[in-house]
């Protein structure tokens, strides 16, 4: 204004935790700069910490924090196609978050900005490394050698605690520390879904034949007051990962830096991870067809009437989420496996990332992760579907470097839907409606209403599956539109 520049707030900034590596910069992290003339940002190689910008010509607005964003003027009109896949997906695709003037920097970007111009933002596309047309032998020794490597640029410089759940990635880094002679002093484990799933069990075997220490963490005293928390800290890019809020709490204390298997399934293709069967191949090799099929393998879009009255379901259309999420499977079609490629750069990016990065590091503890190392990332993605194909590369990796634990199982399949997951979600909608009391009345009343429906006549059958699945997402909604009228101050988000 009249010539004069101003800034506020901190002149440069450097987040996460980067890695020296010969040649390169690894790990998590952004930063930004200003040199009194003009603004340079950027992030890492793959874009997992989120630093969330708005720009016009006269006002730069950086922060990883999107409530100082909304605070420090960015425009607070809703993004109605990103909202529409967030409501399909659970998550965000591309660099997209609630509210249209708002992006986060892509995948190694860098946003160059100076008063008077508007900002420019270079970035890579999502990385697809040739194939190295190694055979599955070959492609096994190689994943060990590699991830070998990764763990030896990130052993511990202290003692640490390691979380350790009954899948395959967790196992892998504990088994190559411990072959590395960098045992944690202890394990922990925590339920996802109630206090006894079987990760706790399955966990506590691994633990007892590597001959560390292994203890239960127990969850969050209130399911709903967990995913109230994360959603803030998690940035509303998510409405999941309530569950880890508690073991965040734990580490917060007890360690100096630990360890995460972020992308590990994702990378190794195991079988949890979408895989579609033979029949739907021939969808998958276009945009549209790619799209589509994420939405149904979802299950989320059947279940939408349940939360949204007509005319929230019209302004976020299934039309309107399909045009959208076709735009972004359209950059991944040309990689080895276009499938693996659109849930690293999305699904893994922005929302399983969240949980170690802005949940467990919430508090500047370093969250190291091997799966991310560059060299084993290059391969794992440029391995073609053959190899891949029974959906065992991960296990046949982890028996073959370490034989003596070849014999310990695995938690497989979807979570079992027993008399203690149906009590938990009977709790979560008990601590619901004792939540909308009082001075939050107008949760029945605001954003069109969104409780009654949901809550109206749940019962049992399809209709208590609709209300389980659709009641983080009315809470995330509800505190959507909190946050919209009222953002808060610029700073850090309240205490855990």
């Amino acid at each position: 204004m009249g010539g004069e520049i101003r800034a506020r707030g901190c002149p440069t900034a450097a987040l996460g935790h980067p890695l020296p590596r010969p040649g390169r910069v690894e790990g998590v992290f952004a930063y930004w700069a200003w040199d009194g003339t003009g603004v340079t940002a950027g992030t890492d190689r793959y874009g997992m910490l989120p630093l969330f910008y708005w720009a016009d010509e006269e006002r730069l607005v950086l922060s990883p924090e999107l409530r100082d964003v909304l605070a420090l003027g960015a425009p607070r009109c809703w993004d109605d196609d990103a909202l529409a896949v967030f409501l399909r997906l659970g998550y965000f695709v591309g660099d997209d978050t609630p509210f249209a003037a708002i992006r986060v920097l892509p995948p190694g970007g860098v946003l160059t900005w100076s008063p008077g111009a508007p900002p420019r933002v270079r970035s890579r596309p999502p990385v697809t490394p040739p194939s190295p047309g190694i055979t599955r032998a070959k492609a096994v020794d190689a994943y060990i050698d590699l991830f070998r490597s990764a763990i030896a640029a990130r052993l511990p410089c202290a003692e640490y605690v390691l979380p350790l759940s009954g899948g395959r990635d967790s196992r892998h880094i504990l088994l190559e520390l411990l072959r590395q002679q960098a045992p944690p002093r202890l394990t922990v484990t925590t339920g996802k879904f109630t206090p006894y799933d079987a990760d706790v069990g399955v966990a506590g075997r691994l633990a007892a034949a590597a001959g560390v220490p292994h203890r239960y963490v127990d969850r969050a005293g209130s399911d709903l007051q967990a995913d109230l928390t994360t959603n803030r800290l998690q940035q509303m890019c998510t409405a999941e990962g309530g569950w880890v809020l508690s073991l965040g709490r734990f580490l917060s204390t007890r360690t100096p830096l630990t360890y995460d298997g972020l992308a590990g399934d994702a990378l190794s293709q195991d079988p949890h991870v979408y895989f579609p069967p033979v029949h739907d191949r021939r969808r998958l090799g276009t945009a549209e067809g790619l799209a589509a099929w994420i939405i149904e393998a979802t299950g989320l879009s059947p279940l939408l009437p349940h939360l949204l009255r007509a005319g929230r379901l019209r302004r976020w259309s299934l039309e309107r989420a399909l045009a959208r999420l076709a735009a972004e499977t359209a950059r991944h079609l040309d990689a080895a496996i276009p499938l693996l490629s659109f849930v690293f750069w999305n699904r893994t990016r922005r929302a399983i990332s969240l949980h170690p990065i802005r949940v467990i590091g919430d508090g500047g503890l370093p969250v190291h992760l091997p799966y991310l190392d560059h060299a084993l990332f290059d391969l794992l993605t440029a391995l073609t579907e053959q190899v891949f194909a029974d959906g065992r590369l991960h296990t046949e990796v982890i028996s073959r470097a370490y034989p003596g634990y070849a014999h310990l199982p695995y938690v497989e399949g979807p979570m079992r839907h027993g008399p203690r997951v149906a009590l938990a979600r009977a709790r979560y909608l008990r601590e619901l409606l004792r939540h909308t009391t009082g001075p939050r009345r107008a949760w029945w009343h605001g954003h069109d209403g969104m409780l009654p429906p949901l809550l109206r006549g749940a019962g049992h059958g399809p209709r208590l599956h609709a209300v389980d699945r659709m009641a983080p997402y009315a809470v995330y909604l509800t505190q959507l539109a909190e946050l919209t009228v009222h953002p808060g101050p610029v700073g850090p988000p309240p205490a855990r």
